[in-house]
């Protein structure tokens, strides 16, 4: 099902907050949320529907899939949502691990070493 070219752009720029850089024959979208790349892709200039095949690369992209890009571009998909697909979840912290006494003096020891006392 082929999507209308301006529609596409509206989406990625209004939506989801793609950053539109010109260039040549395509406007190139690039997002980034808190200085971490999440993706990219290009829309060409000419011409009023994106067809199936480019619709799949835009897809691959942008790291959905078809029916994905299909329901962002239709609103039914979020910018929220849309990173929940795309970035990794955030790590949690380490386990903090009490240590025993011995443990305790041990690092205590080594620290010193380290620092040449």
């Amino acid at each position: 099902m082929p999507v209308g070219a301006a529609e596409m752009r509206r989406a990625l720029e209004r939506k989801f907050g793609f950053a539109k850089t010109e260039g040549g024959n395509h406007e190139k979208f690039r997002l980034i949320v808190d200085g971490q790349y999440v993706a990219h892709t290009m829309v060409s200039r000419g011409g009023s529907d994106i067809g199936d095949p480019l619709v799949s690369r835009m897809a691959l992209q942008l790291g959905v899939t078809r029916p994905q890009l299909a329901e962002m571009v239709s609103c039914q998909i979020g910018r929220d949502a849309y990173l929940g697909l795309v970035m990794p979840p955030p790590r949690p912290p380490p386990p903090v691990v009490p240590m025993d006494r011995a443990e305790r003096r041990r690092a205590a020891r080594q620290t010193k070493k380290r620092k040449g006392k």
